[in-house]
């Protein structure tokens, strides 16, 4: 049982990180997006995760904008760059990388615990919760675009859930009495 407490530490206190050889940025929402649109196996969990996957997430997640991940993703293409990852394939091992960057990814996603809908979910159906996310933060404390896309992901889930309590008074956040009542209730009707 993790606590919320532990959960939001998780998310906003965090360790340099370093896979194949790049530092990596804090996993922001840019990141994420990018990883979506590039259909990462570190997104869609049913794929399986190659060696070019995991390339391909380090060299997202070592960027902080745009800009700098479509020049990444076109300077990849030069000798150089396959050469060098043409290296870290013979000298790496798939399964040390692919955890060490579950491992950077877990360190700054790690959001709160909420209580669902009686349909499953959280956010509007229809509003993408990356949009739906980011608006919201944007919208309720002035920050800039910039700043909330490349805020780490957890952190933002925090922010968020704090200015709905302050809002209205709920966050719909699990707390640590109704996580152990649940389990209790799971331990029970597992005999």
């Amino acid at each position: 049982m993790v606590s919320n407490l532990a959960r939001f530490f998780e998310s906003a206190v965090n360790a340099p990180h370093k896979v194949l050889g790049r530092n990596l940025k804090p996993f922001s929402l840019l990141h994420y997006l990018w990883l979506e649109h590039v259909e990462s196996p570190f997104v869609h969990t049913d794929k399986p995760i190659s060696r070019a996957d995991v390339e391909l997430a380090v060299l997202i997640c070592s960027c902080d904008s745009s800009n700098a991940i479509q020049a990444r993703l076109k300077s990849s293409q030069s000798w150089v760059s396959r050469i060098l990852a043409a290296w870290f394939r013979r000298k790496g091992n798939l399964k040390t990388d692919v955890a060490s960057f579950l491992t950077y990814h877990e360190d700054y996603f790690c959001p709160p615990e909420y209580i669902t809908k009686k349909d499953g979910t959280f956010y509007v159906e229809n509003i993408p919760w990356l949009l739906n996310l980011a608006t919201y933060i944007i919208r309720e404390t002035g920050w800039s675009e910039e700043t909330v896309w490349t805020m780490p992901l957890g952190k933002l889930f925090w922010y968020d859930a704090s200015l709905r309590y302050l809002k209205s008074g709920e966050a719909h956040i699990v707390t640590d009495a109704e996580r152990a009542a649940e389990e209790a209730l799971t331990a029970g009707g597992a005999k």
